[in-house]
C-alpha cells in the first residue's frame, strides 16, 4: 500500500515527536494549523509537555482509536532524518503560517468579491494580502530543503 507524502502541518507534529531539544520552544498555537485532526494532536502534545516536560507516543497512541490510530501510529512510526532540527522547525513554521493565512485570505477574498466584507475584514484582507504575497516571495527566494 503506498503511503501518502504528510503534509507540513504533518511534518512539524513529527519532527516535534522525535526531536527532544525542541520541547523547550513551543513557537505555535492551536489554532495555527488548519486540519482538525493535526489541532487535536498539537493540542496533546502540549498537554504533555505542560504536565511532564516530555512527549510520550505510547502515551498519545492510546487517545486514538480508529482510523485516526491508523493515522497516528503511520505520523509517529515514519522513520524520518531531520538533520537540522532547529532549521526544519523554523521552516515549517513558516510554511504553517503562510497556509493558515493564505486560507484565511482566501475566505476573505470571497467576502471581499461578494461585497459583503466588513471595515474590519477589508482592513484584514489588505494585511494578509500583504503579507501573503511578502511571505510567498521570501519563500521564493530561500533555498528549499530536502526532504527524505
Amino acid at each position: 500500500q503506498k503511503r501518502r507524502i504528510p503534509t507540513v502541518e504533518e511534518e512539524y507534529l513529527q519532527l516535534l515527536m522525535q526531536c527532544s531539544e525542541l520541547w523547550g520552544v513551543i513557537d505555535l498555537q492551536i489554532d495555527d494549523f488548519v486540519d482538525p485532526r493535526n489541532r487535536t494532536l498539537y493540542a496533546r502534545i502540549l498537554e504533555q509537555l505542560n504536565a511532564t516536560g516530555q512527549v510520550s507516543i505510547p502515551s498519545l497512541a492510546d487517545q486514538y482509536d480508529g482510523p485516526d490510530k491508523t493515522w497516528f501510529t503511520d505520523l509517529a512510526m515514519e522513520e524520518k532524518n531531520f538533520e537540522d532540527p532547529q532549521l526544519m522547525r523554523d521552516q515549517f513554521i513558516r510554511d504553517i503560517r503562510i497556509r493558515k493565512n493564505t486560507q484565511h485570505l482566501s475566505e476573505l477574498s470571497r467576502k471581499v468579491a461578494n461585497g459583503q466584507a466588513t471595515q474590519d475584514e477589508w482592513a484584514a484582507y489588505l494585511s494578509l494580502l500583504r503579507q501573503v504575497k511578502g511571505s510567498t516571495q521570501q519563500a521564493a527566494v530561500e533555498p528549499s530543503s530536502s526532504k527524505n
